[in-house]
């Protein structure tokens, strides 16, 4: 623009060439440049748009281990195992069973789970995974919660924020989408959370927990799962739901420490049984030089025994209590 003023090109056509090829570049560059911002308009338009419409939560087959379980030191084989269910977590599998190939009724299972979250609209989707397991929880089926949310959005939405601070004109989903940016880490730190929590409390179980806390597994199972069905990152209502599975997850973290305590009392109780010897009899005979006569001996030996015997049935029954209390 300076060279306006200059007083000897006003009349050249050097100048008016220049110019013009100047004015036509700017035009190409700007050209370019919309063509550019509409593009990555449309692009992360659709990206944002598609994951705020996903589910918070989604089920998928669990396939790899990533823990060593103490229910390798059971003398339990493969078979009874599967049979009994595995305990695993969200992310886990039981060590024992990381070599075994889930069957192909899983695999169906899994694949008719991951269709009704793919195919389906969210209003059309009232059939659950709960409804497809033939009564069986997540991880007796070999299947994981896991957060449903692409983490390059945030990528996006802060390449919004760029483009806004350089004066283009962004559409008003993708401002809003800035504004909710921090709700939006709240709820999925929030997600998150809870999944981490129940993957960890799976990760204590055993399968005869499994079985014992089967019904109480389902209820959560059955509550966490709403997750995939019902909630999607518009809402807001996602605080109050990982509040009332953290409420959940507490009261299964109290039963399990309880039913933890109780077997260690067992085994205890077991491990005192354990020690009688109705066998040998010496207390009374290694004090005494002497040899008895034969029915003094056996005498002795009936009586000792005859103790030890009450001393092992009072211990068994003191086992009653504490399963019929297991039991409720």
């Amino acid at each position: 623009m300076t060279f306006k003023s200059v007083p000897e090109l006003n009349l050249s056509n050097l100048k008016s060439l220049v110019f013009s090829q100047y004015l036509d570049a700017v035009k190409q560059m700007k050209q370019f440049e919309d063509m550019k911002f509409d593009s990555w308009n449309n692009k992360a338009n659709a990206d944002v748009l598609n994951t705020m419409k996903n589910n918070i939560l989604k089920i998928t087959p669990i396939v790899e281990t990533t823990r060593n379980k103490s229910i390798e030191n059971k003398k339990l084989g493969s078979k009874d195992l599967l049979n009994l269910g595995p305990s695993i977590g969200g992310k886990i599998l039981c060590s024992r069973l990381a070599g075994v190939k889930i069957g192909s009724s899983l695999k169906c299972l899994a694949n008719k789970v991951l269709k009704l979250q793919t195919d389906k609209p969210l209003h059309q989707m009232k059939v659950t995974w709960m409804e497809k397991a033939d009564d069986k929880t997540m991880i007796e089926q070999l299947l994981s919660f896991q957060i449903n949310f692409n983490f390059k959005i945030f990528e996006v939405i802060h390449e919004a924020e760029m483009l806004e601070q350089l004066k283009f004109e962004l559409p008003i989903s993708m401002r809003d989408k800035s504004i909710q940016k921090d709700r939006l880490k709240v709820d999925i730190e929030l997600t998150q959370t809870i999944i981490d929590q129940y993957n960890e409390l799976m990760d204590q179980l055993d399968p005869a927990d499994v079985v014992l806390l089967k019904n109480l597994i389902k209820n959560i199972d059955k509550y966490i799962q709403s997750g995939s069905t019902r909630l999607n990152w518009y809402c807001l209502d996602i605080p109050n739901y990982a509040a009332h599975s953290k409420k959940l997850l507490k009261n299964l973290e109290s039963i399990i420490a309880q039913v933890n305590h109780i077997k260690k009392d067992f085994d205890g109780r077991i491990e005192h049984i354990s020690t009688y010897n109705l066998i040998t009899i010496t207390d009374s005979l290694d004090s005494n030089d002497q040899l008895l006569q034969c029915n003094i001996y056996f005498s002795e030996i009936k009586i000792k025994r005859t103790k030890l015997i009450n001393g092992m049935l009072e211990t068994y029954l003191s086992i009653t209590p504490i399963l019929i209390k297991l039991e409720i």
